[in-house]
Parts: structure tokens; C-alpha cells; sequence
């Protein structure tokens, strides 16, 4: 199937626009993640999703387990073989440069996680109608930036265009479709290939995993992780055949939406394990 999105430069309808703002606000990210430029070719859909998930992502237990995800992928690759990605690149990348790999690579590490809890629970609440409402189990305190416990919306963020880099990035994108998938170029291996030495001496690690059982395994443990996660959102989210009936969304549109929404929460889980490979090797 064809993946339209929505880029933020190129979002006309009011509603993308304003959920774009917020969400950014909210997630404290300089960025819209591809998985809501995709909602954003539904803006009806993106806007009634975001108003009722909103509240979830602002609750402590959210944030607790979307990094409780993400603290299981680096745990599970602490004995892969990853080298030491900051000394290689040291060579010919200065202290500045590899502090900015650094701060793309936490931005990655900490909003992934909540990404795929978020497309878990799409795609829950398209198929039975509604998922979560077990309740906020911690308070959160509006404004203050420990209560999230990082802002990442100063981070300086860039992405290479696929057809337009140099012969060694665009072969190596074309090396991950080979070895993943069709979708497998996200923002994140955009966001390292502005640095054509960092996606070669992270690919060099990162392609030998897709071969090995462990990768799989907890390519399965995350998804299962994100399923959970979604099914004990804090709040109700809604999202019944009638509901979208009265949005406009119907039919075919209804089976784009959950097909679209489903391609992310089967990358989801291989791009929290790359990113956690690409944490390691910065350490």
C-alpha cells in the first residue's frame, strides 16, 4: 500500500496544524513523527483521536511505561555487539558534532517508546471500539519539566532526502529496504544519515542484527509491551464505528486508516531497537 503523510511545512487544514502544535508541545519534541503525518491525511480522524488520547500522554503512568519500553530495549542489546561508534567517529567529527548524534539519539530513545503505545491503542480502539480508562495512577504537575523528565524541543534536527544524498547514503537505504522493508527509511535513519560517517559505522552494527533470532524476539517482546501498554491507558479512548461514521470516515477510508496505523505498529519496534544500537555505540 502507498504511506501518504502530511509534512508539517506542507499541513493546509487547521486541524493538522493545531494538533501538530500541540503535540509537539505536549511530547516536548521539535518534530511531527511520521505516524501523525499519516493521521494527518484524515485531519477529521487526527483531530477527534488527539483530543481523547491527549490526557493519556500526559499522565505519569504513560510515561513510566513508554519508558519502561524503552528500557527493555537497551537492556536486551547490552551484549550485542555494537562498537564504539564516538571513537570512530572522533576522527573526522568534532566534540560538537557527536554531542548533536548524541541529543538526536535521546530524542528518538524517549519518543519512540510512546509512539508505539500510541499506535497499540489506535489500533485497539479501531477494532473494538474503545481501549483503555484504567485511571491516572500518579499526578502530574502542569509546567514543570521534571514531571516529564526531559524537553527535547531545542534539539537541532535535519533529515537527509533520500534521492538527493550522495551514492553512499542512498545505497545504504537501499541495503535496509533489502534486509527490512519497503518502509523501513523513518525519521530516524534520515535523521543519521545527515552524517554519512555515522549511518555507515551504525549500519555495520545495526544490519547483522536483522539475521539474528534475538532481534526478532524482542522485536515481539516491544510489540507485546506496546499492546499491554495501550490496553492500560490511564483514559478511554474512543474511537467506534459511529464516532467515525460521524467524522466522515467510512467504508474503505476506515480500513486505510487501521492498515496505515498497522504498518507503524509493526516498525515501531524495530525502530526502538535501532535506536537503542545507535545509544549504545554513542556512549
Amino acid at each position: 500500500m502507498t504511506l501518504r503523510l502530511v509534512p508539517e511545512s506542507e499541513a493546509e487544514d487547521e486541524r493538522a496544524v493545531e494538533v501538530y502544535r500541540d503535540l509537539k508541545h505536549s511530547l516536548r519534541v521539535p518534530i511531527v513523527a511520521s505516524l501523525f503525518q499519516a493521521y494527518a491525511a484524515w485531519p477529521r480522524f487526527l483531530d477527534a483521536m488527539w483530543r481523547r488520547l491527549r490526557p493519556s500522554l500526559l499522565a505519569a503512568s504513560f510515561l513510566k511505561r513508554s519508558q519502561t519500553i524503552a528500557d527493555t530495549a537497551d537492556s536486551a542489546i547490552s551484549e550485542w555487539p555494537v562498537a564504539d561508534h564516538s571513537s570512530a567517529l572522533s576522527i573526522r567529527h568534532n566534540a560538537r558534532e557527536i554531542a548533536r548524534m548524541r541529543d538526536l539519539v535521546e530524542l528518538f530513545h524517549h519518543l519512540n517508546p510512546k509512539l508505539l503505545i500510541i499506535a497499540s491503542a489506535v489500533d485497539g480502539a479501531l477494532t473494538d471500539g474503545v481501549i483503555g480508562g484504567l485511571g491516572n495512577t500518579g499526578p502530574r504537575q502542569p509546567g514543570a519539566s521534571y514531571d516529564i523528565g526531559y524537553d527535547h524541543r531545542t534539539v537541532s534536527v535535519a533529515f537527509a532526502n533520500e534521492r538527493e544524498s550522495p551514492l553512499r547514503v542512498r545505497s545504504i537505504f537501499e541495503d535496509m529496504k533489502s534486509v527490512a522493508d519497503p518502509f523501513a527509511i523513518d525519521a530516524e535513519h534520515r535523521a543519521i544519515a545527515t552524517s554519512p560517517d555515522w549511518l555507515e559505522i551504525w549500519w555495520r552494527d545495526c544490519k547483522p542484527t536483522y539475521s539474528d533470532p534475538r532481534r526478532a524476539s524482542l522485536r515481539d517482546k516491544l510489540r507485546d509491551d506496546g499492546r499491554a501498554a495501550a490496553q492500560e491507558l490511564p483514559y478511554r479512548l474512543a474511537l467506534s464505528g459511529e464516532l467515525l461514521s460521524d467524522l466522515g470516515v467510512q467504508g474503505a477510508e476506515r480500513e486505510q486508516i487501521t492498515q496505515t496505523n498497522r504498518l507503524f505498529c509493526e516498525s515501531l519496534p524495530g525502530l526502538i531497537i535501532d535506536t537503542a544500537i545507535a545509544r549504545k555505540g554513542l556512549r
